[in-house]
């Protein structure tokens, strides 16, 4: 993994340098240590970290709150709040910063390192989004000067305003991929924001929610395609939640965009449960033209399967895929011990 280096802002040292070794063997650059919002600031500045893990109650003049809400948005920070308090006044000051992810103390080194992960992930694809954002308005640019061109052939215009279009559908494709995964993790973070609980996540409403919002993308769609969830009331740990979240979109995106061409109906099923073995057991069922027409599975980098078992081997799950009569994909997560204490039914 690349070295993403990490600026951790704690006032407590004992608790900072535990968090900075374990930061250190999961392979992150950690140049420094912040004992105050004031030096935290100054550090920022010098080291440029992409990411922060900010204390909320640190001693000096200002909190971790105020500390994130004078970082200037041009350094491009993301800020992950470390507390050991959730109460919802402090929940709706942090809001205000819009934070990228919260953890609770005390704090493992698999939680870190999902908190984190998440946090980049967000990072890259927001800035993939201004980046695409920039391309748009540089070929709205490039169009309205086609347009005040005297093109005096036809043909000439013709052929530059289908380019043109190209260049939109292509930029506009891509955005709203990326858009589409930011989707996912906002989803589970307003989940938790909900329940005020940042160490579960509701996995039937995170469910809900993302099928509502894929069917709402296109209406058209679905009057032909019904989406239906058979789901049992778990509340997932947050560093599952995400990896399982991004995983349940992929594979409920591809299948409303591409298991349907036409006019072709039919259902996609989402099953969630827990098998006799406690084993976290995640499906997604569809009757459409099956597997092999789905080139955005298999192609254009690390989308589509190949994010998704890399998301499955980190969880150190099983993914199946059976293509008979219908194209369903099995997504078996084995908890250990003590995630199996943490999966709760509500």
């Amino acid at each position: 993994m690349d070295r993403a280096r990490v600026l951790i802002v704690e006032d407590e040292s004992i608790v900072a340098f535990n968090m900075q070794q374990q930061l250190i063997e999961l392979g992150y650059d950690v140049p420094a240590i912040a004992a105050s919002g004031r030096e935290a600031l100054d550090k920022i500045k010098q080291c440029h970290p992409a990411v922060v893990l900010m204390d909320i109650n640190i001693d000096g003049e200002f909190d971790g709150i105020e500390t994130t809400r004078l970082i200037p948005e041009s350094l491009d920070v993301a800020v992950i709040y470390v507390t050991a308090y959730s109460e919802e006044t402090t929940v709706q000051r942090a809001r205000l910063t819009t934070p990228y992810a919260f953890v609770v103390k005390p704090v493992s080194q698999r939680e870190l390192h999902a908190a984190i992960q998440m946090a980049l992930e967000r990072r890259n694809k927001t800035k993939s989004d201004r980046e695409a954002l920039i391309k748009l308005e540089q070929v709205a640019d490039v169009h309205d000067a086609a347009l005040r061109t005297a093109l005096r052939d036809r043909k000439e215009q013709t052929e530059a305003l289908k380019e043109i279009e190209g260049i939109l559908k292509v930029a506009l494709e891509r955005a709203q991929e990326s858009q589409g995964r930011v989707q996912a993790a906002s989803i589970i973070i307003n989940t938790i924001y909900q329940s005020y609980d940042f160490k579960q996540v509701d996995f039937k409403r995170f469910l809900e929610t993302l099928i509502a919002k894929v069917v709402e993308s296109d209406p058209a769609k679905a009057e032909r395609i019904k989406v239906v969830l058979e789901a049992a009331p778990l509340n997932l740990p947050f560093n599952l939640a995400i990896p399982c979240g991004l995983i349940a979109n992929e594979l409920l995106v591809n299948a409303f965009k591409h298991a349907y061409p036409g006019d072709k109906k039919g259902e996609i099923r989402i099953d969630l449960a827990l098998d006799e073995r406690d084993n976290l057991v995640l499906k997604v069922k569809d009757n459409g033209i099956g597997l092999r027409h789905f080139p955005p599975l298999f192609h254009q980098g690390v989308r589509g399967l190949e994010l998704i078992h890399v998301l499955a081997k980190d969880l150190d799950g099983k993914l199946d895929v059976e293509t008979v009569d219908s194209t369903c994909f099995t997504l078996h997560l084995p908890l250990h011990p003590e995630k199996a204490q943490q999966v709760l039914i509500a």
